[in-house]
Parts: C-alpha cells; sequence; structure tokens
C-alpha cells in the first residue's frame, strides 16, 4: 500500500506558478539552553503558515492520504470549495507556498520570542527547493538572542494595604528573583495579583490598575561610573559587560475609578427564587428571611435550608471572588436549578457596603428516558434486542436529593446448529440489569458533618444494582451489588471518592446449570472460580489530582491513587462466629 501510495503525484493538478509546500523546519539558535526545549519549539512552530498536508498517521513515512483523496476528484472539489469533507477536514486542498503568510509566520514568531524574553531575537525564513521542483520546503532559523534573568522586583504604590498584600502572598510570584523574564509571566502575576485584591474586599480593582514597568539598564555600571567619573572612564570600553539581567516595577495606581482601594463587605443577601415549571403562576409573591438570607419566590421548589447552606456569601464579610465562585459552583451541583446567576450593587449613601443578589431558575423535577438497540457480534451471538428506561428525579423530598433509577433487558439470538441438530434461529441467552442511586448533598453518617469545611461538604451515594445473566442450556448467574460513599472535591485541584462499605452477592445456582456445562467446569480450575457462590465486602478510595500548569510550555499532571480492600472484615466476622460458638457451629460462608 505505501509503494502505491509514494507512486501518486500530489503536485499533477497543481499550474505553472504552484508550488507545494514539502514540509516545514525550524533552527532555533540560542545562547543558552532551553528548558523543556522541544515543547518551545513546537511553540514556536504553531504560528507557522502555511502548513503542509499532512501524512497518514501523522507520519511523514506515510502518504498524504487525505490530499490523495482531494486529487482523486480534483474537479469535484476545486468547484466545491466548502463541500463538507473539506470543511470536516476529511479532505485536504493541496497546500501551497505563500510568501505573504511566511512573512505573517515570521512576524508572529518574533512576537512570541519577544513574549518569552527574547527581546532581540531574529527570524528568518527560506524556501528550499526538493528533487521535486513542484515540491518546496520552509526553513525557519532563529538567533534567540540574550534573554534577560530577573534581578530585582520593586512595588509602587501609595495605598499601605497593596503593598502589605503583595509582600505577604510573593510566595506564589511568577516573577521572583532569578527566574528568566517572559511576559506571560507578567500576566500571570497581574492575573494573580488581580485575584489577591478583589478576595481582599477591593471591589473596585481592576486589572487596569496594574502595570509593570520593565527596565533593563546596567545601574551597577552607571552608579560606578558616577561615582569615579576620571577613573572608571578610562576603563569603561574595555570593562563593560553584556546586561542580562533585568528589573521589575510593578506599579498600582487608580485609573478612572478612585475608589479603588476601598474595601468593601456585604450588607444583605437576597435570593430570588423563580420556579420555571410551576403549575399555578399566579401564587401571590412572599418575602421572608433564614439564617440573615432575604427570600423571595411564589413557589418554593426546594427547602431553603438546603440553598442557604450551599451560600458561602455571609452579611459583614469581606467581598471576595473566592466566596462567590464557590456558592455557584455548589448551587449548580445541587442538580436543580438551570441557571444561577449572582450580582452586587453598591448601596448609595453607604460607602465600602454591598447588596448581593442571587438569582435561581428551576430546571424540571423529573425526566425519564426510553431507549433501544439492535445488534450484532461474530461469534458471539447472530442478533441482539434491548432496551433500557431511566427515571431521574432531580429533587426528592424537596431536599434536591437525586434518584437515578435505570432498567434494562436485552435478549439474544444465535444462528446455528450449536444446540439443534440443524442449523436454526434460537434464542441462546437474556440479560437483565436494575440500577438504583441516591444522591444526597450532605454528609451522612458516620461522622460529624463540622469536620469538613462548608465548602467542601461531600456529596452522600447509596447506589444498589442487580444483574441477571441467563445462557439457555448452559447458565445462569445472579449478581447484587450495594455501595455506601461519599464525593467531595477538597481544591480545585484534589477530589475525593471513599467507600467505607461495598458488599457483592454472586449466586450460580447449580439447578440451572447444565449438564455439559458442569463437566466443563469440574475439568477448568478457572472455571470453577468464576462460576461458584462468592460474597465479598470491602472498602475503597480514590483520590484524583490534576494540575493547573503555570507555564504555558508546561503539561498538565493528572494522578489517580485507589486502594481497595476487600474481604479481611467478612472473614475476621467468620472467625469470630466460628470461635465464639464453640466451634459447635459452622463458620457462616467459606470465604
Amino acid at each position: 500500500m505505501g509503494i502505491f501510495f509514494s507512486a501518486c503525484n500530489y503536485t499533477k493538478h497543481l499550474t505553472e506558478n504552484q508550488i507545494l509546500v514539502g514540509k516545514n523546519s525550524l533552527q532555533l539558535k540560542t545562547q543558552k539552553p532551553i528548558k523543556y526545549k522541544g515543547e518551545f519549539e513546537s511553540a514556536v512552530m504553531a504560528y507557522a503558515q502555511p502548513k503542509p498536508n499532512t501524512h497518514l498517521l501523522d507520519l511523514e513515512i506515510m502518504p498524504k492520504f487525505k490530499l490523495w483523496k482531494y486529487n482523486n476528484k480534483f474537479s469535484k472539489y476545486k468547484k466545491d470549495s466548502l463541500n463538507d469533507k473539506i470543511l470536516k477536514h476529511k479532505i485536504e486542498a493541496p497546500s501551497l507556498i505563500d510568501t505573504i503568510l511566511v512573512r505573517k509566520s515570521e512576524i508572529n514568531m518574533k512576537q512570541f520570542m519577544i513574549n518569552q524574553g527574547y527581546f532581540y531575537a531574529t527570524v528568518e525564513s527560506e524556501i528550499v527547493p526538493t528533487k521535486d521542483p513542484k515540491i518546496n520546503d520552509i526553513k525557519y532559523t532563529i538567533n534567540a538572542g540574550k534573554n534577560y534573568i530577573i534581578d530585582k522586583v520593586t512595588t509602587e504604590t501609595e495605598d499601605a494595604n497593596l503593598r502589605f498584600l503583595i509582600n505577604t502572598n510573593n510566595t506564589n510570584s511568577f516573577i521572583r528573583k532569578g527566574l528568566p523574564f517572559t511576559n506571560f509571566s507578567c500576566g500571570l502575576e497581574k492575573e494573580r495579583l488581580y485575584k489577591i485584591f478583589r478576595n481582599s474586599g477591593l471591589y473596585d480593582f481592576k486589572m487596569d490598575n496594574i502595570s509593570f514597568i520593565i527596565d533593563t539598564t546596567d545601574r551597577k555600571t552607571i552608579i560606578n561610573l558616577m561615582e569615579d567619573p576620571f577613573t572608571q572612564s578610562q576603563n569603561f570600553v574595555s570593562e563593560i559587560k553584556e546586561n542580562t539581567t533585568i528589573n521589575i516595577t510593578i506599579k498600582l495606581e487608580k485609573t478612572k475609578d478612585s475608589s479603588y482601594v476601598q474595601t468593601y463587605k456585604y450588607k444583605n443577601i437576597f435570593v430570588e427564587i423563580n420556579d420555571t415549571y410551576a403549575r399555578d403562576k399566579n401564587v401571590p409573591e412572599t418575602n421572608n428571611m433564614l439564617d440573615n438570607i432575604h427570600f423571595k419566590y411564589r413557589t418554593l421548589p426546594l427547602n431553603r435550608k438546603v440553598i442557604t447552606r450551599n451560600i458561602f456569601i455571609q452579611p459583614g464579610a469581606d467581598f471576595n471572588t473566592t466566596d462567590q465562585e464557590a456558592t455557584i459552583n455548589r448551587l449548580n451541583q445541587l442538580g436543580v436549578f438551570q441557571f444561577v446567576n449572582i450580582r452586587f450593587e453598591k448601596i448609595p449613601g453607604e460607602p465600602g457596603l454591598l447588596n448581593c443578589y442571587i438569582v435561581l431558575n428551576t430546571t424540571a423535577k423529573m425526566d425519564a428516558t426510553l431507549l433501544g438497540d439492535i445488534s450484532t457480534s461474530d461469534g458471539d451471538y447472530f442478533l441482539g434486542f434491548g432496551g433500557s428506561i431511566i427515571y431521574r428525579n432531580r429533587n426528592l423530598f424537596n431536599g434536591a436529593n437525586q434518584v437515578l433509577l435505570r432498567g434494562s433487558y436485552s435478549t439474544e439470538f444465535r444462528n446455528d446448529a450449536l444446540l439443534y441438530d440443524t442449523k436454526r434461529l434460537y434464542l441462546s441467552g437474556s440479560n437483565a440489569s436494575v440500577t438504583s442511586e441516591f444522591t444526597f448533598p450532605k454528609f451522612i453518617l458516620p461522622f460529624k458533618q463540622n469536620i469538613f469545611n462548608k465548602k467542601t461538604i461531600p456529596y452522600t451515594i447509596f447506589s444498589l444494582n442487580y444483574t441477571l445473566i441467563q445462557r439457555i442450556q448452559n447458565y445462569t448467574v445472579t449478581n447484587a451489588t450495594g455501595s455506601f460513599g461519599y464525593t467531595w472535591k477538597e481544591t480545585n485541584k484534589k477530589q475525593w471518592r471513599l467507600n467505607p462499605s461495598f458488599l457483592t452477592i454472586t449466586k450460580v445456582p447449580e439447578k440451572l446449570l447444565s449438564n455439559t456445562f458442569k463437566t466443563k467446569i469440574e475439568n477448568n480450575n478457572y472455571l470453577k472460580n468464576i462460576f461458584s457462590d462468592n460474597t465479598i465486602y470491602g472498602e475503597n478510595v480514590t483520590f484524583d489530582f490534576k494540575s493547573n500548569p503555570t507555564n504555558q510550555l508546561k503539561n498538565s499532571t493528572a494522578l489517580r491513587i485507589s486502594f481497595e480492600e476487600a474481604g479481611a472484615i467478612l472473614r475476621g466476622v467468620n472467625y469470630l462466629y466460628h470461635e465464639i460458638s464453640n466451634k459447635i457451629f459452622n463458620r457462616l460462608r467459606n470465604i
């Protein structure tokens, strides 16, 4: 197949002045080694235009399959440039050399280098001929020049509180002495400081209040020259060294809003509930208060206590975006609301005070879904029919308790002579399952809820499942499982799932085993272990971690750790039962 494609002429439809892009390459010259060089070069080449046609499986040794398909129906696709296959990238038109795009790529690459701190980088491109006169490669050469290292970071502000907030939160700063300077780092630092100030009650503080002054001057040499101009000037030219450090000044100043340093507190919290699916729209409006929160509604689809438990904005507290985001996330997580909106308004005549307005629009309480499918499996069965019904209740007992019920059934038919003397279509097996899951937006026994932070209170989950697997004239297996556990998000990066109890009971009724299958089991220990009665009781815990990269060249890191124990507790109960009964009674089960 490779020989076939290699014999294809990708350029057969090109006109006299059209040249196909062969490949793009990069030669990066730096004074010092670059960390994450591979990722850095990939980021640079992302700006290279035009891009060559893709190879099959993205391997250069493979043919350009999408271009080959385009050329096979060239006349059709030439007239229809908006063909659906072209738009969905199932096929590709020839990628042609375009000097304007190449020049634009140079400009974008240089800007990228500047953003990475290489202020004097130069970018050049070259069109390189190949053996085929109708195919040229594009080669980019980048001389990065010097990259500055941060030497000193100072803060310039008239407000002592802003200076204090910066100094007490500089541990995680993106611009510190000894780090390479990049515009990207300044952008991250600007966002970090903005969040710190906003989370400290500065409601009017804006991104525009933060700016950076970059200084690449070698001030030490200038100071020495000014202190002793006659002696230093004689050796100034011979001793001058290339400056590779940079000083950064973080400037915090007022823009249009002079109250950018004003600290705000919440005075009143108002919650408006719009029951979109209420049957009676003419119910009088109700206004009341619970846990220092004002409520307004016509119908109340959800217990107010559930709502207040998931609102972290409290009267008297300083304005901060952390509580706002946590409130939105938890209210959405309840599954009862289709729309959650939070806004703040200044109180006229009361400087430093805000009213908070939370608007909640409900979603449908219940829904049901009916599914069906037809399938086939080579070797296992000839034809299969299945169906399932799913019922969901998002607000059981008006407490945002979620219930999921699912029932499914399927049958399988074979078309062979396996069970009968002649080949025929017959029912070979059936599967049935019932699943239920109950989710409660609170922490239920065995521990007290106050051991958790209010923002990370776990959800409690109960689940039950029953499955029946039947194979005609072979075997029947039933399996029942149940679990009780919790799930919670410790931070934006860490999530836990703990099941302190799960139970699985598997039954293989001997009377429903065919004689042929019994013989097969007796001669196979592996099948004997599978097709036997089992009871498993245990616990498990899963921890998920996902990092947020602080550098655009770094990859995100995901980690999952799971631990499961099964059988030890039930084995201990078995042993104690046997010992306490003075060995008169047999053990509960053979485990």
